[in-house]
């Protein structure tokens, strides 16, 4: 078991994160598709833009719900964060995955489905 999340910045980068079945999903859409109806670039992503500290809270929230045990979120300098966000809406991006949604795409895990994913595969692979 970890006591920590240790980031190895101070959180403050913005990121879409999707989940891999998420990707391959898109993926197979676009072989699938017909070259000639195609354009050929197209943003995957989930929709969600968080920071890595809110990424870092997240995973934090979900480990104490599976496993009852408190961790901390560690800055590289040893301080524990006591919050997540310092960002407002207005800071946030999105990424536009319209043109991929066209064509049927749509994620089907959101960031806590994805945590969650993760921790199952590191359970069955690498135990508690």
């Amino acid at each position: 078991m970890y006591d920590k999340v240790q980031l190895k910045s101070d959180g403050s980068p913005l990121r879409d994160f999707i989940h891999s079945s998420d990707l391959c999903a898109a993926i197979k859409i676009l072989i699938d598709k017909d070259e000639k109806s195609m354009d050929n670039t197209y943003n995957l992503s989930s929709g969600e833009t968080l920071s890595i500290l809110e990424l870092a809270f997240k995973v934090r929230e979900i480990y104490i719900a599976r496993y009852k045990k408190n961790i901390d979120v560690v800055l590289p300098d040893g301080k524990v964060r006591d919050y997540s966000s310092n960002y407002s809406p207005g800071n946030r991006f999105t990424i536009d995955n319209t043109k991929i949604r066209k064509f049927g795409f749509n994620p089907s895990f959101n960031i806590e489905d994805g945590i969650n994913d993760l921790f199952n595969y590191l359970e069955i692979n690498y135990g508690r």
